[in-house]
């Protein structure tokens, strides 16, 4: 199962009313800038900020209005250069800086250093709602869920309607695999909110894990509801690859292989060098009796990456049911060359063997798939001649 975690947009900060320079003239070139910006003219404002900027080195008004410019053609190291001195000086544009530097460290997934921004505008302002968010995520990102779950909480604690904190509350009770108390927020979220398809994402996958803990007679409900969830939420986002992935796994353990097929051929169209994508419809053909077909995926599976185990575990099971032993032992034995503790592959690399004749390889086959968690019946020990 896939599990990604989506940054929520914030809106920009207001920023505080214009202090202004006590340069008449760099007052009057900044001015013209801003009436430049109306027009859509960012390169003349930037030069006319730039030039005010030369008249009043302190004019943090044109600093930032120039950062905001350069971040909008996305040269970011000069952006942030004019956002630390404007966050370096008292004014009313000291935390909108703050803010702007976060999330530029944030974009460079350097997120102890978007924290420490976060940081400076929570000292200065504690219900800061955008810099609470934004340092939760960032908390995220570094795995400190329970720390980012207290950003989340104070955020509701100021406004307990806020759609994007209760979303992110239940992000992070599914990280913590809080299942349950997961589907209750995302319940929520979507009651305010009927058009959030990452709420309808992680819903689903909160009840495609709660099937592990369920009852047998409600793990079909959980499968079924995750299903409905990623409906919907391809039915919003019909470009979320992972939803289709996800969904396919569903429907692959609901036995619906046809449909999971149709779901990993749309994943692959959007992603198509997803590996797994490709393997679970190939795994989905094997259950649905087109094995030949299936072995072929596998095949290719390997032309693109050849050192993916599954695929050469999966040639050398349909090798070793269609008796081609000595082709499957092989297999067996280039699998074992990448994953040498891989259970599976010694007990068919022993049954293979049986069949082979090559009884004491075989023997030390089985003992060591015994030794690794395998049951192996008294009589394949017999049939290998291991008594």
């Amino acid at each position: 199962m896939k599990k990604l975690f989506l940054f929520a947009i914030i809106s920009l900060m207001t920023i505080g009313a214009f202090a202004g320079s006590s340069n008449p003239k760099a007052n009057e070139l900044f001015n013209k800038g801003k009436e430049k910006l109306k027009d859509h003219s960012r390169v003349e404002a930037k030069g006319l900020f730039t030039e005010a900027i030369e008249l009043d080195p302190n004019f943090v008004e044109a600093y930032y209005e120039r950062a905001l410019i350069a971040k909008h053609f996305k040269e970011i190291d000069a952006a942030l250069v004019d956002f630390e001195k404007v966050a370096s000086r008292e004014s009313q544009l000291r935390v909108p800086a703050h803010l702007e530097i976060g999330k530029i460290k944030l974009d460079k997934k350097d997120y102890e250093a978007s924290i420490e921004s976060f940081d400076e505008i929570i000292k200065l302002d504690d219900k800061n709602i955008d810099a609470l968010m934004l340092r939760g995520q960032s908390k995220i990102k570094i795995g400190q869920v329970k720390e980012a779950l207290k950003d989340f909480e104070a955020v509701l604690a100021i406004d307990k309607n806020h759609v994007d904190a209760l979303f992110y509350t239940g992000l992070v009770n599914s990280e913590l695999s809080l299942y349950k108390e997961a589907v209750v927020i995302f319940d929520q979220v979507i009651e305010k909110d009927k058009r959030h398809a990452d709420a309808y994402f992680y819903r689903a996958y909160s009840h495609y894990e709660m099937v592990v803990e369920a009852h047998e007679k409600h793990k079909r409900e959980h499968l079924l509801q995750a299903e409905a969830d990623y409906t919907k939420a391809l039915a919003l986002d019909p470009q979320l690859e992972e939803a289709y992935f996800d969904r396919g796994e569903v429907r692959m353990a609901l036995k619906h292989y046809v449909d999971a097929i149709a779901d990993f051929k749309s994943a692959i169209e959007i992603k198509p060098n997803d590996l797994e994508a490709h393997y679970q419809k190939a795994i989905c053909n094997y259950h649905y009796g087109y094995e030949e077909k299936a072995f072929n995926e596998f095949k290719s599976i390997l032309v693109m990456d050849s050192t993916y185990a599954n695929a050469h575990f999966m040639i050398g099971l349909y090798l070793y049911e269609t008796q081609e032993f000595d082709e499957a032992e092989s297999e067996f034995t280039k699998l074992m060359t990448m994953e040498s503790e891989h259970a599976d592959a010694h007990y068919y690399r022993g049954l293979a063997r049986i069949e082979l004749g090559i009884f004491e390889g075989a023997c030390e086959d089985l003992r060591r798939a015994e030794e690794m968690g395998l049951s192996v019946e008294k009589t394949v020990y017999h049939a290998a001649k291991c008594d």
